[in-house]
């Protein structure tokens, strides 16, 4: 049987005739920008749904609905203790969402748990997370209880991806950046920000600028936990400055954002 998120979509098909993988974007697209209190971006998708109609449901209230499901869904979920399942990940899995003539798929969430766990040392330090190919962030939803002050940078090529993961990461409280981009090129399209205060997750859109300028700077912050990783475990004479042939980082470029003491990350550039 459907997820109830998915029956809430399902009757939105009945009356449109719209494909479910539509519908599933466009609930996606609507949660993101309203969250975003991007009104212009959440007008572009809900127009195409025409005006209401007296003494008839409109698609705006099932997608309001299943919103809501969601969240009642994570709040009972993060009731029984964290690390919760991915809810929008799994609801994919089930109605063959998947491109998988593109190569799209899933990592099952017991493996995530488990390189989560083989991989991530736990931590309160503020560490960087990269995960190059996000999908809906199932890899991210297992590492935050180990180093929950880690801030953590997803790229994915499919917007859909994005924004579920962006999503996760929101209702998750969690510092992150989700680039919509593509991991080999650095090519960026844009992406959300989230950041955790003591309320809840705040989220805000990047443009294709932004999410540019801040995958630059997570690589590089990246390769300097890595270069320091390796310094730990050399000699001290070969540590020295004086023999010590690795290059001292570049500090013209684009730098990461200022963590405070609470692990927060500042929304300024």
């Amino acid at each position: 049987m459907s997820h109830p998120i998915a029956r809430h979509l399902y009757q939105i098909q009945a009356t449109t005739g719209e494909g479910f993988f539509r519908l599933w974007d466009d609930w996606l697209t609507l949660a993101v920008t309203a969250f975003c209190r991007d009104d212009d971006a959440y007008m572009a998708v809900m127009n195409r749904y025409g005006p209401r109609i007296p003494n008839k449901t409109h698609p705006a209230d099932h997608f309001a609905q299943a919103l809501g499901t969601f969240l009642q869904t994570c709040a009972k979920d993060s009731a029984l203790g964290t690390p919760f399942p991915d809810t929008l990940g799994r609801i994919y899995e089930e109605e063959a969402l998947t491109n998988n003539y593109a190569g799209q798929f899933f990592t099952p969430e017991p493996l995530c748990a488990m390189m989560a766990k083989m991989i991530i040392e736990p931590t309160d330090e503020d560490i960087t997370i990269c995960d190059p190919a996000c999908g809906s962030g199932r890899f991210f939803i297992h590492a935050q209880p180990i180093a929950p002050k880690a801030h953590f940078t997803g790229i994915d090529r499919d917007l859909t991806c994005v924004h579920m993961t962006a999503l996760n990461m929101l209702v998750r409280n969690a510092d992150a950046t989700i680039v919509h981009g593509n991991t080999l090129s650095l090519e960026t399209f844009g992406g959300y920000q989230t950041r955790r205060t003591p309320l809840g997750g705040e989220i805000r859109t990047l443009t294709a600028e932004q999410a540019s300028t801040f995958l630059t700077a997570a690589a590089k912050a990246l390769n300097t936990q890595q270069r320091t990783t390796a310094e730990l475990g050399t000699s001290p004479a070969s540590s020295s400055p004086a023999s010590d042939p690795t290059p001292s980082p570049d500090t013209t470029g684009p730098q990461p954002f200022v963590v405070d003491r609470k692990g927060q990350m500042g929304f300024d550039f």
